[in-house]
């Protein structure tokens, strides 16, 4: 260590030892480059001091207008169902004596699905035969006995008026006083209100119409009962698959011992045409016509896989949502379209109704349009200045459909462009005409999401 600092000594000292000129020179260049220094410093300093400061424009987060296809749809769930179908049921409190189908079984409309016991039934068509016959010998017997009181009183007024002329005779000769013309007379009208108190036609005594309408109800019941002979036999009404058999042997046909779902001893459903029936609310009925598409996905069809459908009939009248809600709902038909599905009756599915739809529209953020304060719908465009600024220009637009994302523009905001961009959301900061650059890593070219299927959701 000694030895190191007794080296430097040594070479100061020569340092030292050298002649004052170059010394002197050397002291000459290094003042020369400090005031050279110093200068530069203090011009740059007097240009950033008085030279006018350049204006920062304010950035905005702008985006590219362009076109796709926008649609206005309606979701609601709704139960698979058969094209037709038809519940069976019976009013006959007698026991089935045959089944002759099981759930699953394709009938044609004729076909005999079940048998019930007619025992019941014969015997109280015999109780009605018995009746209706005994309505009309009733009236028979009376019009029998009508009859022979009819053409007595025929008898009695030929007999009165005989009397009445000869009594006649005598008081016109004097034999007679007239008080016995006057008995004969009142004899003679009496008889004549008999006989005119029967209804006659023809001859003919008819009986009181009481009889009549005996009759016809007796004949009424007896029909009613043949007829539920025949409904011993239960037939199919319709073509179809038997989807729901709740009836077995022995048990009553009409249900009464609570083992039938609401008496419904089995169901008919058309299982080759499918549909769908939907409860649409009040508030969206308007935009539902028939015709419309409709996109049909259930669990059973699996992820992501839809089937079409088609919007096939309106109710006319609408009807409670439930008993607790003053909102009312219209029962919408939807035909299943696609054949050999994996659908099937009796499962829950979704249906997306697709109220409107716009192809190839401007198509830009809700957030990019606001009201400029005069209640006029207006949007921020952006135009180039030609020093890599843009110009703001508030312009009037009209909306279209619009999602819960996007909105359609009728019109080119700014026609004649070839690329026109917008505020992406809306500033009322921003005034007209006024310069702004766009954000630093704007991604001009980018959408306001998946324009090419945008869709409005309303869900029931």
């Amino acid at each position: 260590m000694k030895g190191k600092e007794k080296d430097v000594d040594e070479q100061i000292q020569k340092m030292m030892e050298q002649p004052s000129g170059k010394m002197k020179k050397k002291r000459g260049i290094v003042g020369k480059l400090v005031i050279g220094i110093v200068v530069i410093v203090l011009a740059v300093f007097a240009v950033k001091k008085f030279m006018p400061k350049k204006k920062t424009l304010p950035m905005v987060s702008a985006q590219m207008l362009e076109k796709g296809n926008i649609d206005d749809t309606l979701v609601i769930t709704g139960p698979i169902e058969g094209s037709d179908s038809v519940d069976i049921t019976s009013g006959l409190h007698s026991k089935v004596t045959e089944l002759l189908v099981k759930e699953g079984d394709h009938v044609e409309a004729g076909a005999v699905l079940a048998k019930i016991d007619p025992e019941d039934i014969q015997k109280n068509i015999q109780t009605a035969k018995g009746a209706y016959e005994l309505k009309v010998a009733q009236k028979e017997a009376k019009q029998k006995e009508d009859q022979k009181a009819y053409e007595k009183a025929l008898a009695d007024v030929d007999t009165a008026q005989q009397n009445f002329n000869r009594q006649s005779e005598l008081v016109a000769a004097g034999a007679a006083p007239q008080a016995e013309l006057d008995n004969a007379q009142k004899t003679l009208d009496d008889a004549k209100r008999v006989v005119d108190g029967f209804d006659v036609e023809d001859g003919k005594v008819i009986p009181d119409q009481s009889f009549d309408i005996d009759i016809q109800n007796a004949q009424t019941e007896l029909d009613q009962l043949n007829k539920k002979l025949d409904d011993v036999i239960i037939k199919a009404p319709i073509s179809g698959t038997i989807t729901r058999v709740n009836t077995k042997v022995g048990q009553f046909a009409d249900g009464v011992d609570a083992t039938q779902s609401k008496g419904i001893m089995m169901s008919i459903e058309n299982l080759q045409n499918l549909q769908m029936e939907l409860d649409i609310s009040e508030y969206n009925i308007g935009k539902v016509k028939i015709g419309q598409a409709v996109s049909i996905s259930a669990d059973i069809l699996g992820e992501g896989n839809t089937v079409r459908g088609e919007v096939t009939s309106i109710s006319p009248t609408g009807e409670k949502k439930s008993e607790t809600s003053t909102e009312r709902v219209i029962p919408v038909k939807v035909k299943i379209v696609d054949a050999n599905t994996a659908l099937i009756s009796g499962i829950t599915a979704k249906a997306k109704i697709v109220l409107d739809s716009a192809q190839d529209a401007y198509i830009v953020p809700i957030s990019a349009i606001g009201d400029d304060g005069t209640g006029k719908t207006v949007i921020q465009m952006l135009q180039p200045d030609g020093n890599n600024g843009y110009t703001v220009h508030i312009v009037p637009v009209e909306t279209g459909i619009e999602d819960d994302i996007n909105a359609q523009l009728k019109e080119n905001p700014m026609p004649g462009e070839d690329t026109a961009y917008y505020v992406k959301t809306y500033d009322t900061k921003l005034m007209e005409g006024e310069q702004v650059q766009l954000q630093t890593g704007e991604d001009d070219s980018a959408t306001a999401g998946d324009k090419t299927k945008s869709s409005q959701e309303k869900v029931e």
